[in-house]
């Protein structure tokens, strides 16, 4: 059986390009208020699209064309628990980002843009922002911001967020499905390649990258994971953003200087303001306090970063290799920009929005030599029942409490993205002498992305205690630690 739902493109969109369209006034009172930008038409109703949804078990993927002011050629990979749309035509943006057991679309999306053919002349009748940025997932390369940079200008968002990409393979098969579209950059030397690989019974999809280095000389670049988050489906007053634990913050734009210059380092989630006073920055306000901030963290102790509903208990986590992208960008708009409410977060190896600045200013981006490539995954996870984020596993397992041994028991809170179990074996201190007996299992308990596992398991005896995740269909996702008691 298939079951419809309408997804409404209706939540307001991050601006990672600060130049030109973040600014305030004064009021009445001496307090600078909100600068809502002017658009050259009035707001649409927001975009609906009807959209299937597979209730059996396995996996799909589809073509797809996307009706809005342009058709738009694109794809949907889906399995149980997540919907996954991506436009080949428009820089294979991931479009819409679905958690099926709550049909919260986790991608947001601007009710004042348009869905448009950025190919397509009669597209580009005003500034590139405004008319482009519907919402979604996007990769930016080889600069987030507009900029020139050794004679040649770099749009906003990059080359390869406005090109058409290229599909390369699909793979469609029961238990996982992927598609792999490239892209050649037209001004700067650079080739991208993505796969996007979703897998049965799991709420996380991988992305791999390729990005090389196509010229003759030497070249550096940007990339960021320009990715506008909805946890639970909306953004909302409350809202939560986690980081590593200590990570620290490099201030790139605060409206009005309310968190210090440009290159002041603040602490997370608690950071001095510029007047001396403490403020939780982990925690979303509403749009009237009138505050806008971007940051780039130091370099992260892991690569992850994840956004979360207390209310709704969902969360979205993005996990990734930091040897790679060891940086994220923080952006934080609590009605500071349109009088929005937005979060973003996003892998990237570089400081500061444009190239030019991240190379003469910052000193941070990655580098090619001619022919020379880069290659790292991105775990998209996606999970119910979070209550708090302590911090995210390299394979999307959510801990919200540490597994400790606690007494005479192994306790703890996790959230898995995928149907399966967590099992827990005992190892004794030594080996003993039958064959087949180095270990014995003590607890299991099954998953599911809807809902979080409490671990309570008897640690009777002394030894080591090894606590693991297995899929449905009997692959081992992760040891999560090895306890000695």
């Amino acid at each position: 059986m298939k079951r419809w739902i309408c997804l409404a493109a209706c939540f307001a969109m991050t601006a990672i390009a600060l130049s030109g369209c973040i600014g305030g006034q004064s009021g009445a009172d001496g307090k600078s208020k909100p600068n809502f930008m002017e658009y050259n038409y009035e707001p649409q109703t927001p975009p609906y699209s009807e959209v299937e949804l597979m209730d059996a078990n396995g996996c799909s993927i589809r073509k797809m064309t996307f009706e809005g002011d342009d058709p738009l050629e694109g794809y949907v990979l889906e399995n149980e628990y997540l919907y996954i749309s991506i436009l080949k035509d428009w820089g294979a943006k991931i479009y819409n980002c679905v958690f099926k057991p709550t049909a919260h679309d986790m991608a947001w999306k601007n009710e004042y843009a348009r869905l448009l053919n950025p190919q397509l002349e009669k597209s580009r009748s005003g500034p590139i922002w405004q008319e482009y940025e519907i919402g979604g997932f996007d990769d930016c390369l080889p600069s987030v911001g507009e900029c020139d940079y050794r004679n040649i200008h770099i749009p906003d968002h990059g080359e390869s967020w406005l090109l058409p990409w290229e599909v390369k393979n699909v793979d469609n098969s029961s238990k996982r499905v992927s598609i792999t579209m490239e892209c050649t950059l037209k001004e700067t030397p650079f080739k991208i390649e993505k796969t996007l690989t979703l897998f049965e019974s799991q709420s996380r999809y991988l992305r791999h990258y390729k990005i090389t280095n196509v010229g003759d000389e030497d070249w550096p670049f940007q990339w960021a994971d320009h990715a506008s988050i909805a946890p639970g489906g909306a953004v909302k007053t409350g809202d939560r953003m986690f980081l590593p634990d200590g990570t620290t913050l490099m201030v790139y734009f605060t409206k009005d200087g309310r968190m210090g210059e440009q290159g002041t380092i603040v602490d997370w989630p608690m950071a001095k303001q510029a007047d001396g006073n403490w403020i939780d920055l982990s925690t979303l306000g509403p749009s009237e306090l009138g505050y806008a901030e971007k940051f780039f963290t130091t370099e992260l102790k892991e690569g992850w970063v994840a956004a979360a509903d207390p209310a709704k208990s969902e969360a979205l986590a993005f996990v990734w290799p930091k040897s790679v992208m060891p940086y994220a960008g923080v952006w934080i708009d609590q009605g500071g920009h349109r009088g929005y409410q937005q979060i973003a977060l996003e892998a990237t190896n570089a400081w500061g929005d444009c190239l030019n600045e991240s190379v003469e200013r910052f000193g941070k981006y990655g580098q090619l030599e001619p022919g020379e490539s880069v290659e790292f995954d991105i775990w998209t996870s996606i999970c119910g029942g979070i209550s708090d984020i302590k911090r995210v596993t390299p394979s999307g397992i959510y801990i919200q409490s540490e597994i400790i041994a606690e007494g005479s028991k192994i306790v703890g809170k996790v959230s898995v993205p995928a149907k399966g179990t967590i099992e827990i074996y005992y190892e004794p201190p030594v080996a003993l002498p039958t064959p087949g007996m180095e270990r014995f299992q003590i607890f299991k308990i099954d998953t599911s992305p809807d809902k979080a596992v409490e671990i309570s398991a008897d640690a009777l005896f002394p030894g080591t205690y090894v606590v693991e995740v297995w899929s449905a269909y009997g692959r081992l996702i992760e040891t999560l630690c090895e306890l000695g008691v």
